[in-house]
This record gives structure tokens, sequence and C-alpha cells, in this order.
């Protein structure tokens, strides 16, 4: 387990920049040292966010704001302006992120079903054929679903080449209200690849290894580049919860290019399929999605 010490150091690097002062240091590892509450870890990064330092620095700092003013033009990891923010699954937690942060204007069709990048791919280069054609679409039956109202309806050709079940989780397609919903998705969907207007893609997904799908990433990338112009790959993975990692969420940089930003997240909390249990996680979420420079337009 990281010592108090140290972890004190890493709250104030990574949320403030900077190096602890002494005074800040001795204060904040002190009372780490003299607290027995088991989630006292939590709780200073909780003091952490809520500051006025660490507040201020967020008004600086190149984050999404609904009003176009972005403070200063140093993004980190492209300078790419980013028109349309769109989720590539793997699952809910993509889109409702982007929903959280006020990136999301219009909905597309990997939003809200279960996916890989092998499938996303496919999807792509097969003009969303084999995704909504009928003799796929089988329903689910009530007593084979987690709860009545999720894992509503699979795409028989999905299960079978990519091991997709229950690929549409919230909606229905085999319903004509729904089925017209994922074919006003695709048609954005290709109007956005058809368009110079820059792009971020975002995946997250669940992995439990340095090697889980990271060379499917990749090969989607370059696929991605190939169809279209100025658009960027952003793809959180998220470890599984550890009960050895309570202290707080890292999040590493995998890889990073011109075109793509491949983050490893350890968080302190479980995903409940949308979001984490745990506030802490979200906020760290959050701001890797708001290191880009946005100018979003509506279709």
């Amino acid at each position: 387990m990281i010592e108090d010490k140290n972890f004190v150091r890493l709250l104030y690097k990574e949320l403030f920049g900077r190096e602890p002062d002494d005074q800040g240091s001795n204060k904040h590892t002190n009372w780490l040292k003299n607290t027995q509450d088991s989630k006292k870890y939590n709780r200073l990064f909780q003091l952490f966010l809520k500051s006025q330092e660490f507040q201020s620095k967020l008004k600086n700092l190149h984050l999404w704001n609904p009003n176009g003013n972005y403070g200063n033009n140093n993004y980190p990891y492209t300078q790419l302006e980013i028109h349309y923010a769109i989720s590539l699954g793997s699952f809910c937690h993509a889109s409702m992120s982007l929903k959280r942060n006020n990136l999301k204007l219009f909905s597309s069709p990997f939003d809200w079903i279960f996916c890989n990048n092998k499938m996303v791919k496919h999807c792509i280069e097969d003009d969303f054929k084999q995704f909504l054609l009928l003799e796929n679409l089988q329903e689910i039956p009530i007593d084979k679903r987690s709860n009545q109202n999720v894992n509503l309806c699979t795409n028989k050709y999905y299960e079978k080449e990519f091991n997709i079940k229950a690929l549409f989780n919230h909606k229905n397609p085999l319903v004509q209200e729904d089925y017209n919903y994922y074919l006003r998705c695709v048609n954005r969907f290709k109007q956005v690849l058809s368009t110079k207007y820059g792009k971020l893609f975002f995946i997250t997904e669940r992995v439990k290894s340095a090697k889980s799908n990271y060379e499917s990433i990749l090969e989607l990338n370059t696929y991605l580049n190939s169809i279209t112009s100025n658009c960027f790959l952003l793809v959180a993975r998220l470890y599984e919860f550890s009960q050895d990692n309570i202290i707080a969420p890292s999040i590493i940089i995998r890889k990073k290019t011109d075109s793509l930003l491949i983050v490893d997240m350890h968080p302190i909390s479980g995903s409940l399929g949308s979001v984490f249990e745990n506030d802490i996680d979200n906020t760290m979420l959050d701001l890797l999605l708001r290191q880009f420079n946005y100018n979003l337009i509506d279709l």
C-alpha cells in the first residue's frame, strides 16, 4: 500500500500539477496518520477536488465550456478541433460519460448497445447491413434477461461471429419505433464519417490485462483514419475494481499517437454499466474527456 506522504504528493502532482509545499504536505500526511476512517483516502481525494486551487485550475484549463470560452489553446493530446463526439461502445459507459459532460448532441448506433472493436469495424465496412437485417434479430425472452427492461434483443450474426450477446440492451429493433431509431442513428453516423469536421471517437471497454483488446484498437484506429478525415480515437480501458486499489483511481497512458490515445484506468469502484459507483472515478473520467478542443455542432 502507498505510504501516506507519497499519496499526498500524488494528489498534489496529479490534481494541482505541482510538488506539495511543506505545510500542506505535513498537514495532510498527519491527518491520514491520525485518522482511523477506512475511507480517509477517498475523503482526502474529494477534499482536493473541492479545493479552491483545483477549482481555479479547472477554470483556466482547456475544459469543455458550453459558452465556447476555452481559456488557452494548448491541448495535451491533439490540437484537432472537435465538432462531433461519438461513442463507439463497447457498452453504455462511453455514451453516458459524453452525455454527462454535455458532449453528446445526438444519438449514434453504438451508444446504448454491447459491441467490441472488431464488430464496430465490421459494421462500418458492411455499411450496417448485418446490423439491422431483420432475419438476424431475435428477441430475448424475459426469463433470460437480467431484468425485463434490458438485454432486449440479440443479433444472431454478431453473436456468432464476435460473441456479442444481447447486443441491443435498451431498445428492441424488432419494434418498429426502435428500428426507425437505429436507422436514424446509422444515417447520422455515416453523415459524420463523410464530413471533414473534427471527430472524437470514444470507447470504454472492460479489460483484465494490458494485452486485452489492444491489437483490435490499433486495427480500428487505422481503419477509421483510412475512411474519414480529421478524427481522433480515445480509448479508456477500465480494469476490474480490486480491493487492492482502494486509495485513489489512476489513469495511465498506454499509447499516444497523432490520432490515438489509449489509457488504462484503475478505478476505486465498480462500473454500474453507465457510471462508476464512486463519483471520484466518474470525475477522473470526466477530466480525461475534457482535455480536448471542443467546438461542437449538431447535425
